[in-house]
């Protein structure tokens, strides 16, 4: 869109349209043309358009690969914040440049630009999050005020998602509990919404979920036809049936099940996973929980099985060396392409360390992790997915 004198609003003088790329994957959106973006036509281009340039240049985002523009087409007097009306004059304009783009991502930089879309939100909140399309930032401006590292950190989070946008082929391996659904009281309520089955519909043949889940609990909260690991590995969708070395375990599992299933503790319950059990512990007492489990554990033969730790659970598996890491290497190694772990539990560390730098590492709800980016609940996975996804914008 060009330059043109406007007489849509009080603020009518001349415009200062979006640049850049007309098919750019994101679309970044700031608050209003300054003066010297005035002058030249082209919006961030002063100073705080200097520290959007660092910002990208730091990120390896090129800013030519990028459609950019603002909330508000001219510049309120004094570089003031425009006012509702005048937003809501300019937002059709927006809108338009939006319709035209069909960016993959839309960036709003800055208060004016995320209340415009999804009303008032803490930033220092949302700072570097995804929510639906959009992705949630400070305006360049903020780097004079301390900002800088931060949104340095927001900014490499967006070029990732712009590489997962732009990759040609890509493997969406995706752990269930608390990743795509919140961790729940009962493990049985854990249902996949319609919203994110729908996400789910338009990737199936890019997604693998990979869970510590037995294939049987999976089953009955993801009612979709997509592949399936469970187990930490042990079922897997290419196999009808698992591998006979592992009956040898289904007598230990029996008499660990047998053993805790006798346990006092309010609020445990006790899952037989078929070739290992699991403790589940988030709604019972943790103290009064690992006391009795310590007790409980004393003199027992764990035989062939050892323990793992998770998030509210402890499991018995199988001893075979097997986990999610293992997972991971086995589909990497049939599929050339760009691969993308998410997960949140310590079942998934071992996932991450195996895609290393060969793809990207998203953890949930986790800070001590050895994944590379951070989202902070399933939600914003849902969302990131979403944009993978594609499809048309609700705002339009």
């Amino acid at each position: 869109m060009q330059r043109n004198e406007c007489n849509g609003c009080p603020l009518a003088s001349k415009a200062v349209y979006g640049y850049g790329n007309e098919r750019a994957p994101v679309m970044l959106i700031g608050e209003a043309p300054g003066e010297r973006e005035v002058a030249s036509g082209i919006p961030f281009v002063g100073k705080a358009g200097k520290e959007l340039d660092g910002l990208l240049k730091r990120a390896g985002i090129d800013r030519e690969s990028l459609y950019i523009t603002n909330v508000v087409k001219c510049r309120p007097p004094g570089n003031r914040k425009p006012k509702k009306d005048e937003i809501a004059r300019c937002l059709p304009l927006l809108k338009e440049e939006i319709r035209m783009v069909k960016p993959g991502i839309i960036a709003l930089l800055g208060s004016t630009a995320i209340e415009s879309f999804l009303g008032k939100m803490s930033l220092d909140k949302y700072h570097g999050t995804f929510v639906d399309h959009f992705f949630i930032s400070y305006h360049p401006s903020m780097a004079f005020y301390g900002k800088r590292e931060i949104m340095a950190k927001d900014f490499e989070k967006l070029a990732m998602a712009e590489r997962a946008l732009r990759a040609e082929k890509r493997l969406l391996l995706l752990d269930y509990d608390g990743t795509l659904v919140p961790i729940t009281k009962n493990p049985e309520d854990a249902v996949l919404r319609e919203k994110g089955k729908e996400i789910l519909k338009r990737l199936k043949d890019e997604v693998i979920i990979v869970t510590g889940r037995s294939m049987r609990s999976i089953k009955s909260v993801l009612d979709l036809d997509l592949p399936v690991v469970a187990n930490h590995g042990f079922e897997f969708y290419r196999v009808k049936e698992p591998e006979e070395r592992f009956d040898q375990y289904r007598e230990t599992v029996k008499r660990l099940y047998e053993h805790f299933n006798g346990m006092k503790t309010k609020g445990v319950v006790v899952e037989d996973k078929t070739f290992g059990i699991a403790l589940h512990y988030r709604n019972a007492d943790e103290g009064e929980f690992f006391d009795e489990f310590r007790r409980m554990l004393e003199g027992l033969d764990l035989d062939n099985m050892h323990i793992e730790y998770g998030k509210k659970i402890v499991e018995f598996r199988p001893d075979e060396g097997w986990n999610k890491g293992k997972v991971v290497q086995f589909l990497l190694s049939e599929n050339s392409c760009l691969c993308i772990y998410i997960g949140d539990d310590n079942s998934d560390e071992p996932a991450f360390e195996a895609v290393g730098d060969r793809g990207i590492t998203i953890a949930v709800g986790r800070r001590e992790t050895k994944a590379r980016y951070l989202f902070k609940d399933h939600e914003e996975v849902l969302s990131f997915l979403s944009i993978l996804a594609g499809g048309e914008y609700d705002i339009l």
